[in-house]
């Protein structure tokens, strides 16, 4: 099972396409996000996490959601 509380700081894409100043979040909350429609950036808060890693976790816990 997914840690859902984990920490992760994520951006949001603007409609003028600039970022937002990061936040951070638990990952089950970014991810519902994402399923809403809202284009996210998500970042590990763990700066030496494996970006291919955490993206896989992000798709299992969709899964998950849905």
């Amino acid at each position: 099972m997914i840690n859902q509380f984990e920490l992760v700081s994520i951006k949001k894409l603007k409609p003028d396409y600039t970022i937002s100043e990061p936040e951070l979040v638990q990952l089950g909350h970014a991810v519902r996000r994402i399923l809403r429609g809202e284009s996210l950036i998500v970042e590990s808060s763990d700066e030496s996490a494996d970006h291919f890693e955490l993206l896989d976790r992000i798709e299992k816990l969709a899964d998950e959601i849905k």
